[in-house]
Parts: C-alpha cells; structure tokens; sequence
C-alpha cells in the first residue's frame, strides 16, 4: 500500500460509486461538492474533500469540515471493496497531519453508532469518545474528539 491523499477534480465525479457517503448522490451533486472543496469554502467555513489514492485507484475520500479557526471534523468513507485492508488507517493518519499542517488543534470524527470499524480506529489513533446523540433521521451517533498538539499516536 502507497496511499496519499490528492484533493479531488471534476474528473473524480464517477469515482464515487462504493462510498455510503457518496454513492447516492447525483453526478450535478458530486459536482457541486467538488467546486466547494475547490473553492475551499461551504456555507462560509473550511471545506476540504480529498481522494485517497494508491497508485491510480481512488480508495475512498476525506471530508474535511471546519467548524472554527482550531476545530475540524474528519469524514472518512473508503469503498466498499478497499475496506478492511488498513486503507481507513492509513487515510485518517495522513487526514491528521494534512489538518494539522493546515493550522487546526482539534480534530472531531462522527460516525453510527452501529459502524463497529470507525469505532474501533478513531481510539486506535488517539481520539476519545466525546459524546453521542440520535440525529434528524432518527439514527444514533457517537463524536470522538482528539487533540491534535498530541502527535504521539499518529507518528507511532
């Protein structure tokens, strides 16, 4: 594995397909998001989308979404057929230092409650559950939290 983290084009419109987060949308959607990532801007604050990319095969995204001048949240949706091979690890750990380098001290990751897999690899690289609530649809969700002036989990 080779992983690294690209921001994405208007070419990764259809690379989508096998993401829960992003597989459903339209392809105009897609493309909206991706002009708000490009223009590093969505609804006023910091928005990032990123592909996760080993060689040339794009193995899911990275949303990043700036909630003030220090706090970011992390989305991490790797395609179905790349999961279970680390490439969730590998992505977070380059998220971390991407949104470290970018000036951001905390780091916020929200995920299902019933998603055993990011709930066991967000405490894996030093977050620590915050809390959790039942969203507008009804669905139960768990936030983790991590300080990123803390590198020593990533760097391990």
């Amino acid at each position: 594995m080779n992983l690294s983290l690209r921001p994405v084009t208007e070419k990764d419109v259809n690379e989508f397909s096998g993401t829960e987060s992003y597989g459903g949308m339209s392809d105009k959607e897609r493309l909206c998001m991706i002009q708000d990532s490009i223009r590093g801007i969505c609804r006023d604050k910091y928005y990032k989308l990123l592909a996760a990319v080993d060689g040339s095969d794009v193995v899911g995204f990275v949303s990043l979404c700036g909630h003030s001048a220090h706090n970011v949240s992390i989305g991490l949706d790797i395609r179905q057929e790349y999961r279970n091979r680390g490439y969730g690890t590998a992505a977070l750990r380059l998220a971390l230092d991407f949104v470290r380098r970018e000036g951001f001290t905390v780091a916020s990751a929200s995920m299902r409650e019933n998603n055993a897999a990011s709930q066991a690899l967000n405490p894996k690289l030093g977050f620590e559950e915050l809390t959790g609530y039942v969203n507008d649809r009804g669905i139960r969700i768990k936030v983790f939290v991590k300080n990123l002036l803390d590198r020593g989990i990533i760097d391990s």
